[in-house]
């Protein structure tokens, strides 16, 4: 067993590690990006670390995922409640998180990675860690655009996994 998954296996058994999807979501053409924005507020004195973040969609050619690190746009038409990666643990989480499709792009902050995705379904994960601290965020969309005519609708999931330690 990997060092990592060593001490990952530790904060899942102390009830520190959580899950949040978008679920399964019907994109339409004319709304081709779907945004997921996890934020750790001011003042709530854990910082979040991001190991996993995730997309798929049915179908993927013409696809991008782009991650943002503080996007201005504000996204609250979805709340996503934390998971526990531990099912007996009660400590909650202090991330908000939220999702929506629409018909543009989250706007300003800084683009960490962008991932053209060619051909066939795709599931991309981060190869590193996010550090969010309070006050920051960080948002993960979608880009169905590069589709074009081939489809009206296909389905897509935004996913992170995270850890959460005091500041």
């Amino acid at each position: 067993m990997q060092p990592q998954s060593v001490r990952l296996i530790e904060y899942v058994k102390t009830g520190r590690a959580w899950s949040a999807d978008t679920d399964v979501q019907g994109i339409a053409l004319l709304t081709p990006y779907l945004r997921f924005k996890m934020s750790n507020p001011v003042g709530s004195g854990r910082v979040i670390y991001l190991y996993n973040f995730s997309a798929w969609t049915a179908l993927s050619a013409g696809m991008k995922l782009v991650v943002t690190v503080n996007p201005t746009t504000t996204i609250n038409t979805n709340s996503v409640t934390p998971r526990n990666q531990n099912t007996s643990s009660t400590i909650q989480s202090v991330a908000t998180i939220a999702w929506d499709q629409s018909g543009s792009d989250i706007s300003g902050g800084t683009k960490y990675r962008s991932l053209p995705i060619n051909n066939g379904p795709m599931q991309e994960f981060s190869k590193g860690i996010i550090a969010i601290y309070p006050g920051s965020s960080i948002s993960i969309v979608a880009n169905l655009s590069g589709l074009g005519a081939i489809i009206a609708v296909t389905n897509a999931v935004a996913h992170v996994d995270w850890i959460e330690e005091t500041q």
